[in-house]
């Protein structure tokens, strides 16, 4: 028998004799400790109960997926189109309903209804593919190259605007860190020059920044 994901509570009134009663969740439960678990244990389990239709398919799923993201690529554009197709009817049997659809290929996309994609209103035929965030990066489908946004200059440099704005930039793989490490050493300059958290940069250091 198939029961909803959800928790059971128990609750009974002090000094009320009568048998608790039970209420159960119909719907996860978002922010319990316990929510990730059950939402990947649940995953896991659509992509099992389908593998001997789908089972290309439901390794990928096992494989592929960081929490309600899916990440993947192919070398061929239809093998990317049928995988697509049976990971969003696999999944859709389990109660998850794939959307926000990007990928490079137009053809991929177009294999989809228009409310699976990311951008709805997209015309695959004359628009450019968007820049869409993923796992902290930015995308460009159009190019299919990862983006690093370092933020806006500011005009008021201090060593707490440096500091900031290096926390800000998030480089997991380490694509700019030659480029990156110029930074940290014109906020180490900073720090070796005694300068407060709030003190106006020198002329040359903030001319540094601003170059970089």
């Amino acid at each position: 028998e198939t029961r909803p994901i959800g928790a059971a509570l128990h609750l009974a009134s002090p000094g009320n004799m009568d048998p608790p009663k039970t209420y159960e969740m119909q719907v996860q439960v978002f922010g319990c400790i316990s929510s990730p678990t059950i939402c990947n244990h649940a995953l896991i389990r659509a992509a099992q109960d389908g593998a001997n239709e789908f089972a290309g398919a439901a390794d990928r799923i096992q494989t592929n997926f960081y929490v309600d993201n899916y990440l993947d690529s192919f070398d061929e554009e239809t093998e990317a189109v049928k995988l697509a197709q049976d990971i969003t009817t696999l999944l859709d049997r389990g109660g998850f309903r794939l959307t926000k659809w990007l990928a490079t290929s137009r053809k991929l996309l177009a294999s989809f209804p228009l409310d699976r994609l990311g951008k709805p209103d997209l015309n695959l035929e004359r628009d450019e593919l968007p820049i869409e965030k993923t796992l902290g990066l930015y995308w460009d489908a159009e190019r299919d190259s990862l983006l690093i946004k370092p933020g806006n200059p500011s005009t008021q440099l201090t060593q707490r605007l440096l500091l900031s704005a290096i926390n800000k930039i998030y480089d997991p793989l380490g694509f700019i860190q030659p480029v990156f490490l110029k930074a940290k050493r014109i906020l180490q300059k900073s720090q070796i020059d005694g300068l407060k958290s709030d003190d106006p940069l020198p002329r040359k250091l903030a001319e540094r920044w601003t170059r970089w």
